[in-house]
């Protein structure tokens, strides 16, 4: 059976993406007026029913990219199709960039990055991994989504405990530590542009997650984790222990069973 396409609100209310869907919509809302109009009047045309004329010259006077997005999201709008929108309008690079980072994103992501560094077998390939990103000139584009992720407070303090960890190298462990999941860690390799390294761990790490406790539903214990609960954005679940409920199993927020699709 084919599964289908990937929701462009899946990915927008993604915790693990959250960070870079500021950035992209930033990245709208910066560019040329002509073209947020375009892409703006796209989502129009994509929307007769739902999207008003009038939506668009407001969204257009405020530079609105985020009521403009969240707009087609609720009416059910693909990751594809904004894509595609996005590209057309003159954002060809930011919709590349989009779709390879988002491309990254599956059930395993909520996995933490600590218990995948403490698996015995991996240690020595975890070790390989390290140095590369350390070695590497890329390292400041992987190093700068720090500061995107954790306060100044908590960047100091994992520097410092980078020290006394084998150096710099040793921050890997330290924002671990610090409650990384393994989707983020992934995402930021992706947005830092280490593709080679990244296919080699994903080829090595898929038969891993099987032995660690966090892949799975924390609901039933069996089913691999696939759901997200809306508005609260708790991640944890399977679809089929949470169909049908209307609050969230680890906040009881009133809300929705989310299923994110893997792009």
């Amino acid at each position: 059976m084919q599964q289908p396409p990937p929701l462009l609100l899946a990915s927008i209310t993604d915790a693990r993406l959250e960070t870079y869907w500021i950035r992209w919509l930033s990245a709208i809302e910066a560019g040329i007026a002509h073209q947020r109009r375009r892409l703006f009047e796209d989502f129009w045309k994509s929307h007769p029913n739902d999207v008003q004329p009038g939506d668009v010259d407001s969204w257009v006077a405020r530079k609105d990219a985020r009521g403009a997005v969240d707009s087609i999201a609720l009416l059910g709008a693909t990751l594809d199709s904004f894509l595609a929108s996005l590209s057309a309008s003159g954002y060809p690079a930011l919709a590349r960039e989009i779709r390879k980072t988002t491309a990254c994103v599956s059930a395993n992501d909520a996995v933490p990055l600590k218990a995948m560094l403490a698996v015995p077998h991996l240690r020595h390939r975890w070790t390989e991994w390290i140095d590369q990103i350390f070695e590497s000139p890329k390292r400041r584009r992987f190093y700068a989504q720090l500061g995107e992720r954790f306060t100044e407070v908590e960047i100091a303090r994992i520097a410092r405990r980078g020290d006394n960890v084998a150096g710099e190298r040793g921050i890997v462990y330290c924002v671990a530590e610090a409650g990384l999941t393994m989707g983020e860690f992934d995402v930021m390799l992706a947005f830092a542009g280490f593709d080679a390294m990244r296919k080699a761990m994903h080829q090595v790490l898929a038969p891993a997650y099987s032995e660690c406790e966090y892949a799975t539903c924390s609901v039933c214990f069996e089913r691999t984790r696939d759901t997200a609960f809306w508005p609260c954005k708790h991640f944890g679940y399977c679809w089929q222990c949470t169909s049908g409920l209307k609050e969230c199993p680890q906040c009881r927020t009133r809300g929705e069973p989310l299923k994110l699709f893997s792009a």
